[in-house]
């Protein structure tokens, strides 16, 4: 699953288009997403949740759908305003008992990150890769922060997390659980993504996956944009 429905004002303002459309070293950003998951696991088909400009990022996505081993199906958030909790629940019926990755359309990765996260042995838990190198990352205050235990069980997940052992990249491997910590996080208040895992991490059931020296970023401003300009062409390089 593949969440899309966000307006992204931050970056949008510097570019024509809807943000996962926005082009990464010429490749928009939703699609270098969906190829990275196909290529780092086994992954035959995917569901974007649209919201913002649903139609536009519908048609590019479904342009660009023969140069990718995915099937591709839609859902539709018609709250995207609203914390992206809210896409997450508007493909409930899509995905079913079944365990799923998941990925944000605006975060860049390597594709072994995706195997990195079936390898991990917590097939009861959410399993969410974190990035332990701290120090390296670009915008670390805009990143969401994670405390771990000794097992790499997740304890605290949010902005604020002090102090903080590892930022989470934005990718995971979940179970069904999860749309059960999201009702629970909608019935506290909270309508996040970060509300749900942290249901999860208070029933002990996120993990953190470490991703040693793979490379990530999120692309939430232009200042991050040109950062991934960088690491998209590095990753392209070795893919």
């Amino acid at each position: 699953m593949v969440l899309a429905a966000g307006m992204g004002t931050r970056l949008v303002e510097t570019f024509d288009g809807p943000k996962p459309l926005v082009p990464v070293a010429g490749v928009p950003i939703i699609v270098r997403t969906l190829r990275a998951l196909a290529l780092g696991g086994d992954v035959r088909e995917a569901c974007v949740v649209t919201g913002f400009r649903g139609d536009e990022v519908r048609a590019g996505v479904e342009s660009a759908a023969a140069a990718l081993p995915l099937a591709i199906r839609f859902a539709q958030n018609d709250r995207w305003e609203e914390p992206n909790g809210l896409s997450l629940g508007a493909a409930r019926e899509l995905v079913g008992g079944e365990s799923f990755y998941l990925s944000m359309a605006d975060h860049l990765f390597d594709p072994r990150i995706v195997g990195m996260l079936a390898q991990s042995p917590h097939h009861d838990s959410v399993r969410l890769a974190i990035d332990e190198k701290v120090a390296s990352v670009f915008d670390f205050d805009d990143a969401t922060k994670v405390r771990c235990d000794s097992s790499h069980r997740i304890t605290a997940i949010g902005k604020h997390i002090v102090p903080c052992d590892a930022v989470d990249t934005g990718v995971f491997l979940c179970t069904a659980e999860v749309f059960d910590a999201l009702d629970v996080s909608v019935e506290r208040g909270e309508r996040s993504l970060s509300g749900a895992m942290q249901v999860l991490s208070e029933r002990g059931k996120l993990r953190g996956v470490p991703i040693g020296d793979c490379l990530w970023q999120d692309i939430d401003t232009p200042e991050m944009y040109r950062v991934a300009q960088e690491l998209a062409v590095k990753l392209d390089e070795v893919l």
